[in-house]
This record gives structure tokens, C-alpha cells and sequence, in this order.
């Protein structure tokens, strides 16, 4: 990934040298936003908004009659993320311990007690996930002749998208006591809940 960003970089380096080419124009782009995620079950809820930042350079190259058209492209880097929150229960077999056998009467009738009891544990799981992609956008530019005092513009192309780091913290608690707190992990193949 290195290697290919090099690469992009020396072009747009040799264009600039080139110099006064009025049919190559350059420019660059800067567009803040918010990101959330909104999971579709109900054992996940939103953890609110974050901020989210996309820039890089763009490069047209115009040809055709009167530069009515233009080949576009450029080199853009997407920065944004999202906040996951877990609720849910785990229920845990205690041992009450004391040796001897437990007795409860019920209807005046006499049962044996198992010498265990279940608690029910609150664990809560959040997930803060931060992500870069690399954009490469490939755009035809069109323009029309002018129409009485309108001209049309217009723009068809794709903008692949290749991800090149995704970083997550995790904090898991169970009864408000932090059991995992880890920040800056690989989110590669992270499962939410699997800790």
C-alpha cells in the first residue's frame, strides 16, 4: 500500500513540474462530517456520533472541443468511525458451600435444596472503532454548450475505497467493574462480544 501511494504521489509530483498546462488543473478538498452506527438487533445501541474528516487533491484533465469535457482523479484519505454499546446478562452458579444438605418445606412437604444458587451479572460492552481509508475517485467530467444563459454540468464515475487501518477500544465491565479495557487494537477481525 505503500508502495502504490508512492507512486501516486511521484505522478502528481511530475505533473506539477511539468508546469503551465492549461488543460490539467489541480485542487484540493477538505470535507468534515459525523459518523454513527445504527445496528439492526436489539442486543447493540448506538454510542452517539463521531467526527469524521475527508481530504486529499483532485487533478482534471480537460480535453475535447473548447475543454468541454475532463478526465478526473485524485488521491483522497477518509478518516471516520462509529461507537457500539452491548447490554446484556450472564448468569452465574455460586456454590453456597456448607457441607450439609438444605431442606424447604413447601405445602407441608418436605424438599431437598441444591447447595448452589444463579446470580444474574449486567455486562456491558463498548466498542469505539476508528478507520482510514484511501480513496482513488475516476470521474468524465461533461459541460454543455451554453443553452440561452444555462449551461448544464454533469459527472459519472466511482470512487473505490481500500481500507488501510482500522483501530478499536474495547472496555467490557460486569456490574460496573472494568474487566477489559484496551486501547488501539487491530479491529481486523474483531467480534464484538467474543471477550
Amino acid at each position: 500500500m505503500k508502495r502504490i501511494l508512492f507512486i501516486l504521489i511521484a505522478i502528481f509530483s511530475l505533473q506539477i513540474v511539468k508546469g503551465q498546462n492549461e488543460n490539467l488543473r489541480f485542487g484540493f478538498t477538505a470535507s468534515p462530517g459525523l459518523t454513527w452506527w445504527k445496528p439492526d438487533n436489539t442486543a447493540h445501541e448506538s454510542g452517539g456520533a463521531r467526527f469524521a474528516l475527508n481530504y486529499g487533491v483532485l487533478i482534471d484533465y480537460k480535453f475535447g472541443n473548447n475543454s468541454r469535457y475532463a478526465l478526473s482523479t485524485g488521491l483522497l484519505l477518509t478518516l471516520d468511525g462509529g461507537k457500539l454499546v452491548g447490554t446484556g446478562t450472564q448468569d452465574e452458579i455460586i456454590d453456597l458451600g456448607g457441607g450439609g444438605e438444605r431442606f424447604g418445606i413447601f405445602n407441608n412437604n418436605t424438599f431437598r435444596l441444591p447447595p448452589f444458587d444463579t446470580i444474574t451479572r449486567n455486562i456491558v460492552t463498548t466498542m469505539t472503532t476508528k478507520t482510514q481509508h484511501l480513496q482513488i475517485p475516476m470521474a468524465l467530467k461533461l459541460r454543455s454548450n451554453e443553452v440561452g444563459y444555462i449551461t448544464y454540468y454533469g459527472s459519472l464515475g466511482v470512487i473505490p475505497a481500500f481500507t488501510i487501518r482500522r483501530r478499536a477500544d474495547l472496555t467490557k465491565s460486569i456490574d460496573d467493574v472494568v474487566i477489559i479495557n484496551e486501547e488501539n487494537i487491530d479491529a481486523k477481525n474483531l467480534d464484538f462480544l467474543s471477550k
